[in-house]
């Protein structure tokens, strides 16, 4: 599974995946696919290091951006980012930018689409109205713009404290058959289905741990 939609999923993961024949799931955060524009922690990352290799001072909301609501986060993108749209290459825009609609909808059947929320919201982070709106648009668009069934969905970031029971609850509702934390580990029989571990890859990730990663074998030692 991928958790953020990346356009490259497609063009570098599909090849590999259509050679073995893989499927996999892609957790679409819904505004950015609307928008054509990169997710808002790709943009934060973007403007703390150009900020930094210019010795601007830190932006406190953007330092520590993932325990702040997302209407702080992205009220801080839209006064900085048209400052600093104009430096993402070409090719930085072709490697992190998100799927569009027509490219969901055209995908290979090995590919399926589930939620991630609307604007790539922590939902620990927010109001419970905002947590359930946050949760049902992005499957809704994914229905109805994407043409896939959306029956999966995957907290952002996924770490304990950024979703809940009541979370799950607003996922049963609209009978989802699986949900995706961010924590490492496998799934024993019985799991909670609305709260599956995973085994994380990386770009840190070298063959050695990838294969430790997919064999358990990292888990095993970090328990």
């Amino acid at each position: 599974s991928d958790l953020d939609g990346y356009y490259n999923n497609l063009t570098l993961a599909g090849r590999i995946l259509a050679e073995f024949a893989i499927p996999a799931t892609v957790f679409l955060a819904t505004r950015c696919v609307d928008e054509a524009q990169l997710l808002p922690h790709d943009r934060v990352r973007f403007i703390r290091l150009w900020r930094a290799a210019e010795g601007e001072p830190p932006i406190p909301e953007l330092e520590h951006f993932t325990r702040e609501t997302i209407g702080t986060v992205l009220e801080q993108l839209d006064s900085l980012w048209p400052r600093y749209e104009a430096r993402v290459t070409p090719e930085q825009m072709e490697i992190l930018r998100p799927m569009t609609w027509r490219e969901v909808r055209s995908a290979p059947p090995r590919f399926d689409f589930g939620g991630h929320t609307h604007n790539h919201t922590i939902l620990g982070n927010e109001t419970r109205e905002v947590r359930r709106w946050e949760i049902l648009e992005s499957m809704r668009r994914i229905r109805e713009q994407g043409g896939h069934d959306a029956a999966v969905f995957s907290y952002p970031n996924g770490q304990e404290g950024d979703y809940d029971e009541g979370d799950k609850e607003v996922l049963r509702s609209i009978v989802c058959k699986a949900a995706l934390s961010g924590i490492a580990g496998t799934n024993p029989a019985g799991a909670d289905m609305l709260e599956l571990r995973r085994l994380p890859v990386s770009l840190g990730h070298n063959s050695q741990a990838f294969h430790a990663e997919l064999s358990g074998l990292r888990y095993k030692l970090l328990r």
